[in-house]
């Protein structure tokens, strides 16, 4: 459905600009929720990605116009047609929140979670692999270049990689 004014709507968590008419939001309007705009944000379009196991959206990522991912609880979704269709990662043994992405190319990639996780995926996120548990809920990953990422987390938690992920270093307050 069409909504032209989404600050009507319920909380949104994330946003990302492809580019500077295409852009994307994480919405909890209800499950498996997202916006996007291909005009700049003169308009708003309501989209659901459709996957199984879906939930409250917290986080979106897109490399370029096709290649796009969305993360919230157990489950990472992803598209590579630009949202026409989405596939998913789900992990059924979670119970914890995919906070944020990052992705350094349409194959790899880093999610930081609650609970102190941090993945990583080198397959466009068919499947993810646990590179370090911080033992506090991360918020935020960013990567300079493949080697060199941060994550930051819950009370105070700092964590850094010169390897791509590797290994992790943490520091807190």
């Amino acid at each position: 459905r069409s909504n032209s004014n989404p600050i009507n709507s319920k909380d949104m968590y994330d946003v990302f600009a492809v580019n500077k008419n295409i852009a994307w939001a994480a919405v909890t309007e209800e499950y498996d929720s997202l916006i996007y705009t291909i005009d700049g944000g003169a308009t708003w379009n309501w989209t659901h990605t459709g996957v199984t196991n879906k939930y409250y959206w917290r986080s979106v990522f897109f490399t370029d116009a096709n290649h796009g991912w969305v993360g919230g609880y157990r489950t990472i979704a992803y598209t590579t047609d630009g949202g026409a269709t989405w596939n998913q990662w789900y992990d059924v043994a979670a119970t914890y929140y995919w906070n944020d992405l990052f992705f350094i190319s349409s194959s790899v990639g880093w999610a930081a979670g609650s609970d102190g996780r941090i993945f990583k995926t080198t397959n466009g996120g068919v499947s993810w692999s646990q590179q370090t548990n911080t033992g506090s809920d991360m918020y935020t990953i960013y990567f300079a270049d493949a080697n060199h990422g941060i994550a930051t987390g819950n009370a105070g938690i700092i964590a850094y990689t010169v390897n791509g992920g590797t290994n992790w270093t943490s520091s807190s307050d």
